[in-house]
């Protein structure tokens, strides 16, 4: 039986994850490629590590980002290098009174 990995949660491989990533992707010869996750730049020392890797492979992709992680311009520079065409921002409310209260969650900053 093979060793299976977990490439789905950084944080339970620590940043080698990046290098499992990479090589799925060479691998597979994707020009497209959707990161399922719901916010890979939440770890900014994992991403930085990602990108840059994957700015020589010329893959188009797109994810889901917090705003908190956007406030660095030098940041999303290298988002964009490393082939970022789509970052999908949520928003559950913007108002922490409308629905946030009524399930006790608190709105991240």
């Amino acid at each position: 039986m093979t060793e299976q990995k977990n490439i789905a949660n950084p944080g339970f491989e620590g940043l080698g994850i990046s290098a499992s990533i990479l090589e799925v992707l060479k691998k597979m010869g994707y020009s497209r490629f959707l990161f399922i996750d719901d916010n890979i730049l939440a770890r900014k020392d994992y991403a930085k590590e990602l990108f840059k890797a994957m700015i020589p492979l010329k893959i188009h992709w797109y994810s889901q980002a917090a705003l908190p992680a956007l406030d660095d311009e030098n940041f999303l520079d290298l988002v964009k290098d490393s082939g970022c065409d789509l970052l999908s921002i949520g928003f559950e409310t913007i108002n922490q009174n409308l629905q946030l209260d009524n399930i006790l969650k608190v709105l991240a900053h």
